[in-house]
């Protein structure tokens, strides 16, 4: 079936957007309209070439579909390539048998108003990206918008079921409360893949200083501040993106976190707490002495990579991939800086944080089918190709003339590795991992990353640190999401505003009870039990 899209105009506002083709009433979703059959015309029994006829890939024939992602998600390519003209993709085509149109919308307020209007026209491409689509599954679901899978995925997507199923927890959490399948996530091999952010020091100020790299808040507290009193770096730790980054290293220290999280089956809302009022009292300690970077509450990532390349930067917060990328340019201009990854701060030597960064059920994005796909089984069989043994191997590391076999592991070859294009672009080319895929992502794949990454999630990986995290495929019904919408953005509004307050000293933190009896009369209360309700909603799936 040719699938074309007729228009997408866009504007200041955008207009409409139509996909032509694969569209139908919007309500067409049972898998007795959807299944392909093929009549031998005799009184034989029909066949589904789709099913149990499956012959393999690439399939026969002419099979379309259209598949709809933002430029910053998942099958991104390098900057000016469209995902149409792009290799990896071109030769997906090929090996699936299957062409999709990619249908890529600009990340920002304008693709939001272009997804709007799409539903609204019931006009829908065969599969979203589950992570550009702006509103919640839940919803597209009880708007009968996408295809639950339960149905399909046994016969249509057996490598996916078969991992999907593969334990408890990883059928609870690609669930939805209702019991059904309804996405092709990006899965990991390993808890060790989910885990790619913490903290970062230079080691060259380390070793003038003699000094090892800090574990415990006090060794933190003494390194920093001997950096700034030999006036080593104009700000011994800065940060981006307000308090995100100042948290993520230091918070899991005082066993708290800034955001939800689980404790024995309860949750908690870690801004209310006492342990985030000493790690306030903390950076408010820092920014008074000039240890924190001022400027941490508007720095941007390029403001802040502007800050490390001209040697002004002690420490930070980063990812394996950022802090790649600062070593690549620190070298091209011939810095002599050197870096090491640190690990999560806590307060005694030997204590394990309660808290760091890490995907608790290992998923992250993938696909979604949505109501107006015509043939519900080959958006199956094209979506589970990446789970496949074949398909794994491709998305991870593509052509086959990327990578060699070393000791029975893929590993890339030193051509590839060490193409003037840069790893980054080799990766968006060639492969689908630079973003979430519906595919499986292999360990083997990172150990082929550079050494310094995998030094640094070494470093950071800490399972303990992951077991109060709530998980990230939790739901709130429609209902809830209404119910609390309005309390759970004034009670975040009032937390950003007021923790700055508590840094900058402008905000007393003898205040700090009158702030959380703010929050409470902000309606705090509700919102946890509303979230209690979805998690338990979550164990019972």
């Amino acid at each position: 079936m040719k699938k074309r899209i007729l228009a997408f105009l866009l504007t200041a506002a955008i207009c409409a957007a139509a996909f032509a083709g694969c569209g139908n009433d919007g309500n067409t979703s049972s898998k007795e309209s959807s299944t392909p059959v093929v009549s031998t015309g005799s009184g034989e029994a029909e066949k589904d070439p789709l099913g149990a006829d499956f012959a393999g890939y690439p399939l026969e024939g002419d099979n379309e579909l259209s598949f709809y992602v933002l430029l910053s998600y998942a099958y991104a390519a390098p900057d000016g390539v469209a995902l149409n003209d792009n290799e990896f993709e071109k030769g997906l085509a090929e090996r699936t048998g299957i062409k999709v149109d990619w249908i890529q919308m600009p990340a920002g307020a304008d693709s939001s108003q272009a997804y709007q209007l799409m539903l609204a026209s019931d006009e829908l491409p065969d599969i979203f990206y589950k992570g550009a689509v702006p509103s919640s599954v839940t919803q597209l679901i009880d708007d009968k918008k996408v295809v639950p899978l339960t149905d399909y995925l046994e016969t249509y997507a057996p490598a996916y079921y078969k991992v999907a199923t593969s334990s408890e927890e990883m059928s609870r959490a690609l669930k939805n409360d209702n019991g059904d399948y309804y996405g092709f996530m990006f899965l990991r091999e390993d808890l060790y893949l989910g885990t790619y952010t913490g903290p970062i020091i230079r080691q060259d100020l380390l070793d003038q200083l003699g000094m090892a790299v800090p574990e415990t808040i006090e060794e933190w507290d003494t390194v920093l501040t001997a950096m700034k009193d030999q006036n080593l770096v104009k700000y011994p730790f800065s940060a981006r993106s307000g308090i995100s980054d100042l948290l993520n290293p230091f918070v899991g220290a005082f066993h708290t976190t800034g955001t939800f999280y689980v404790d024995e089956g309860k949750v908690h809302y870690g801004w209310a707490e006492e342990g985030m009022k000493e790690f306030a009292a903390l950076m408010n300690k820092w920014y008074e002495a000039g240890i924190l970077d001022p400027d941490f509450l508007a720095n941007d990532s390029n403001a802040l990579e502007t800050k490390i390349l001209n040697g002004e930067v002690g420490a930070a917060n980063s990812s394996g991939n950022t802090l790649m990328g600062y070593l690549t340019k620190m070298e091209a201009i011939g810095s002599k800086e050197t870096w090491s990854a640190a690990p999560y701060a806590v307060l005694n030597k030997g204590d394990t944080p309660d808290f760091t960064q890490g995907e608790v059920n290992n998923i992250g994005f993938g696909g979604v089918i949505t109501t107006s796909c015509k043939n519900i089984p080959l958006a199956c069989r094209f979506l589970d190709y990446g789970y496949t043994d074949e398909g794994k191997l491709y998305y991870n590391y593509g052509d086959e003339s990327n990578y060699e076999i070393v000791d029975g592991v893929p590993r890339f070859t030193e051509a590839f590795s060490n193409d003037t294009r840069g790893m980054s672009t080799m990766l968006k080319t060639y492969t689908g991992m630079d973003g979430n895929s519906a595919t499986l992502h292999m360990l083997a794949s990172f150990k082929s990353k550079p050494q310094v990454q995998q030094d640094a999630v070494d470093t950071w990986y800490v399972p303990e640190g992951l077991s109060h995290i709530m998980p990230a495929s939790l739901t709130l019904t429609t209902e809830e999401s209404e119910s609390i919408g309005t309390e759970a953005a004034a009670i975040d509004a009032n937390v950003k505003e007021m923790i700055s307050k508590f840094i900058l000293g402008q905000e007393s933190l003898d205040n700090w009870d009158s702030f959380v009896a703010t929050l409470n009369s902000m309606g705090l209360e509700h919102v946890l039990e509303v979230r209690q309700a979805a998690y338990d909603r979550y164990l019972a799936r």
